[in-house]
């Protein structure tokens, strides 16, 4: 028996300590239960985002829910994920409409209330202008100023005007009469006007009911989570961790390049040109770039079968191929740090270009990807755009120019980067420009470079080519019997009005015939190469790699022959 009270004894008190499990729908939510969600911090890819929100509270012992709202309109449900303090234990969750608050249900309430008194004082304003109405048709009868209906020969309705005489007479000279009139017409027009101010006033409170109703109707989307927490947190604050996905989100890297010649450097700028569409605003936020995307890389290739078949020739077309270089592609739009109303007059001196506009953003690596994370706090409101320097570069350039002056009488200025510690950035556009000019836009791919990047940085007018045509042959042209041979000579000048010595790679072309009969004989270009394939893709290149001291000039001559039959024109030249 004792044994027995022992075991009861000892089972009512596992009893009294136990809560049991309230199951998530065994209750129905109330909007003051409701807790809001902080956002935290933003990991932002190029494609999509992680959205991380905070909530805290007090804790019961025992099992407990919470609602969380506050969430960003467009995200996805199924990746979240829940992190929790020590001691406080998520068991279940579940997504569910919020109930509307209690402040919207008033501002809905009175609303409606103030609508249906609107609409009795509109309808009493209404009968008291068809009174007033009623009363001036009357009295303009009385004056014989109205017509009225009366009755026709057999029995049809004609209009009569009343009868004229001494009441009509006597009704236009009483003083009381004629002040009945005046107030009348007064009483007309200030109902006229509060008729007006009635129709108005019931239009907008229509649209606040419509307003309300519907933010009611479309409450947003809630969390509700079923929770444990163990005796010692009971009446201590617990806190909960939270992360969604949101895919209406991203950045683009863009690059802003600015070239000192004389000194071979470069200060080169990497931003980020984010958006998110997620329905709320991030105010305050710290942001994180990660430079991938978390989709690429998750679905293994499929290769598809490769079948080899004989060549069907088609009908020979044409296409003209443009290249647009840097010069040609100027962006419409400035630089930004020139506004349109402030282009700069004068260059910058490399120390400015130096010091400006360099971030102050921390750089880490995460997996395969790189992290920047700036000191300062971001701001983007929900369907705009945001633009946030990231990284800031002074790199040495190897700095070269180039002329195809048959082509083109321009000298172009290039420029190679081979600091290893840009191959790892993003590809993006890239604004350049040069000694404080702006050149254009380009589109920079460290991602497809080896060991180097080459640029084009538009043309250097202090360097000046000219090209026509020489006659360094004693004849221009000879026959041989059934044979002729022309002669053809060219000159290139060049000067370099540059205070220092510069590189310059100048291409030519020789033509290269496709008929034995047909022969190209005697090239003559003194200290040029004559690259083939591989080399080169293009036949018949001349090349000459050139040091031009300053302000020094240079002339260079060369020249072919070309030997044909008499009878046979030839095309090409």
């Amino acid at each position: 028996m004792t044994h027995t009270l022992l075991r009861l004894g000892t089972l009512a008190a596992m009893l009294g300590s136990w809560s049991p499990m309230i199951p998530l729908g065994a209750q129905p939510l109330r909007a003051a239960e409701t807790k809001t969600l902080r956002l935290e911090q933003v990991q932002l890819f190029r494609s999509g985002a992680v959205l991380r929100y905070a909530a805290s509270g007090t804790v019961v012992n025992g099992s407990q829910r919470w609602v969380l709202g506050g969430w960003a309109k467009v995200f996805d449900a199924a990746t979240l994920r829940v992190k929790s303090s020590s001691g406080l234990k998520m068991t279940d969750y579940r997504w569910e409409k919020l109930p509307a608050t209690e402040a919207w249900m008033d501002s809905l309430n009175t609303a409606e209330r103030a609508m249906a008194e609107n609409r009795r004082v509109l309808e009493e304003k209404q009968v008291d202008m068809s009174a007033l109405q009623a009363e001036e048709q009357y009295m303009m009868v009385l004056l014989g100023r109205t017509a009225v209906q009366g009755k026709g020969p057999a029995g049809t309705v004609s209009p009569t005007f009343a009868e004229t005489g001494s009441t009509q007479e006597w009704l236009k000279g009483s003083e009381q009469f004629r002040q009945r009139m005046a107030q009348v017409g007064r009483a007309k027009l200030q109902c006229q006007r509060g008729l007006d101010s009635l129709t108005r006033r019931s239009g907008d409170l229509e649209s606040k009911v419509i307003f309300w109703r519907d933010k009611i109707q479309a409450s947003e989307q809630g969390l509700v989570l079923q929770l444990e927490a163990i005796s010692a947190l009971d009446g201590k604050t617990g806190q909960v961790a939270l992360e969604v996905f949101c895919s209406q989100a991203g950045w683009n890297p863009s690059y802003e390049m600015d070239v000192d010649v004389n000194q071979s450097k470069v200060a080169l700028r990497l931003g980020a040109q984010s958006y998110q569409q997620s329905g709320q605003d991030w105010e305050g936020i710290p942001v994180e770039f990660l430079t991938h995307t978390p989709s690429v890389g998750l679905e293994l290739p499929v290769l598809s079968p490769w079948y080899l078949d004989y060549y069907q020739p088609m009908v020979k077309t044409f296409d003209r191929v443009e290249t647009i270089s840097s010069e040609s592609r100027n962006r419409s739009q400035p630089s930004r740090a020139v506004s349109d109303a402030a282009e700069p007059t004068m260059s910058m001196t490399w120390s400015e270009l130096e010091a400006s506009g360099v971030p102050t953003v921390e750089r880490k690596t995460q997996g395969s990807a790189f992290v920047y994370k700036p000191t300062s706090t971001f701001r983007l409101v929900s369907g705009g755009e945001s633009w946030q320097p990231l990284d800031a570069r002074t790199v040495e350039v190897e700095l070269l120019r180039y002329a195809a002056p048959r082509q083109q009488p321009r000298v172009y200025l290039m420029g190679i980067l081979r600091d290893s510690s840009l191959m790892d950035w993003v590809d993006g556009p890239c604004l350049i420009s040069v000694d404080g000019n702006r050149v254009g836009e380009q589109q920079i791919r460290w991602a497809h470079a080896a060991d180097s990047v080459a640029l084009s940085l538009g043309t250097d007018e202090l360097i000046q080519v000219q090209y026509r045509p020489a006659a360094i042959f004693k004849n221009q042209r000879s026959r041989w019997d059934q044979w002729v041979v022309r002669h053809y000579g060219y000159r290139v000048d060049l000067r370099n009005s540059r205070p220092q010595a510069v590189r310059i790679r100048l291409e030519d072309q020789y033509p290269v015939s496709l008929q034995k009969d047909l022969e190209v004989l005697d090239l003559t270009a003194e200290g040029a190469r004559f690259p083939t394939a591989p080399e080169i893709a293009i036949p018949g290149l001349v090349r000459w790699e050139l040091n031009l001291e300053p302000q020094a000039q240079r002339a260079l001559e060369w020249g072919f022959r070309v030997k044909h039959l008499r009878n046979k024109p030839v095309v090409g030249l």
